[in-house]
Order: structure tokens, then sequence, then C-alpha cells
């Protein structure tokens, strides 16, 4: 279930903002190790225009984007730095989990914010959004200019087809104090069920519909 998952995105942030490291109580030895050298949360990623808020991991491993976001190896980090283009990327979702299926809603002017480690609070507006073929995908990944620091959001893109790379890249803006509210947003996945249970009542609609008027002639038929 969505709730489940956004349950789970809580707790993930939680501890984060706590300083506490991941944890599985019913993990020990080794595998516990590793488990959390793979889901090493390094920051927050919020976007109120999606309503999408979301723990990111220092790495793009399958572990990390099952359970969030996750920063590409060697496209820069969380804290901004003159002429970093920082890579985000995540799953577009499944039938039980959002992920990043709305980033591609994401437009110029719309804004996403990062809080890192330290606490502080990054400023993002988009301003370039963008449909790349994976294939020497990240030649196409925009370079910073003018000293400027970049976060780059990335999902594949269409949903269940997955043949191509969304971008939505955004210029760091300033360091703030407060997040704003999310807007309420429907993700594609409940629009989809949306449009299918209406598909479905307008049938059985018609079919009981139908059904009265077999009924009435009949009816009518015997008078």
């Amino acid at each position: 279930m969505r709730v489940t998952e956004r349950n789970r995105q809580n707790e993930l942030i939680s501890k984060f903002e706590s300083n506490f490291e991941i944890q599985d109580d019913k993990n020990e030895g080794d595998v516990f190790s590793v488990k959390k050298a793979l889901l090493e949360t390094i920051g927050v990623l919020y976007v109120p225009d999606i309503d999408l808020k979301m723990a990111v991991f220092s790495n793009a491993g399958e572990s990390a984007l099952n359970e969030g976001a996750g920063l590409i190896v060697g496209t820069g980090n969380l804290i901004p730095y003159e002429n970093s283009n920082s890579v985000v990327t995540s799953h577009n979702g499944d039938s039980l989990k959002d992920l990043f299926i709305n980033v591609p809603k994401l437009k110029a002017g719309d804004h996403f914010y990062i809080k890192n480690r330290d606490s502080k609070i990054y400023k993002y507006e988009v301003f370039d959004t963008r449909e790349v073929s994976p294939i020497n995908e990240f030649e196409k990944v925009l370079q910073p200019k003018d000293n400027e620091s970049y976060v780059t959001l990335r999902t594949c893109t269409p949903i269940g087809i997955n043949s191509h790379r969304f971008l939505a890249t955004g210029k760091l803006i300033e360091e703030v104090e407060n997040i704003p509210d999310s807007s309420f947003t429907l993700s594609l996945f409940e629009i989809g069920l949306i449009a299918i249970a209406t598909i479905a009542l307008a049938l059985l609609l018609m079919s009981i519909i139908k059904k009265d008027d077999q009924k009435e002639n009949e009816k009518n038929g015997k008078k």
C-alpha cells in the first residue's frame, strides 16, 4: 500500500534527522553491515509541487532505489559546490510505491529542496526538463556554468516502457529555513486506477439500465 510506503519514508527521514543510521534489529553480522553501507542516508529530497518527500542514499544501487532515491556516484554530492551537477535517481514507481512516478510532471519554475546532514536546506529551481535516450545519456546531462550548482532528478519514462530517461535539472537558488507545504497530487498510477474504476462503473450502470429496459419491455409485451 502507498500509505505503508509513505510511513516507511517518514521512518527513514526521522532516523536521518536524528543522526541515526538505518537499523533493522532482525539483521546481524556482515549482512547487516553491508545493508547499512548500501543504505547510507545522505539527505532528504522534498518536492512540494508533486507531494514528494524521500530519503536519498549515497549510491544508486538496486537496494537504494527500492527504498527511495540514490545519488549516482561520480556526479557530485548533495552538498552544493561550484560547477557541480549531482544526479539523484529513482524508479518511476510500481503498484505499491510512487517513488519518482510524478517527477515527469515537473516543469521550469518549479522548486525542490534538499536537506543535508548539516541540517541545511537548499532550494533549487527547475530550469530545464528533457527526455533523453539511455545511450550516452550522461553526455546529455547539463554542465553547470558561471560557477553554478545543479541537481538533476532522473527517472525512466514512459511508465511501463522505460525506453528513455526524464531529467529535471534545478539550479541552486538559496539556503532556506523552511520547506513549503506539499500540494496534493495524484500519481499517474492512481489516475489510471480512477480511470479504470470510472469505466467499470459506467459499464456496470449501462448493464443495469439495459436489464431494466429488457424487463420493462417484457412486462409491456405481456399486457
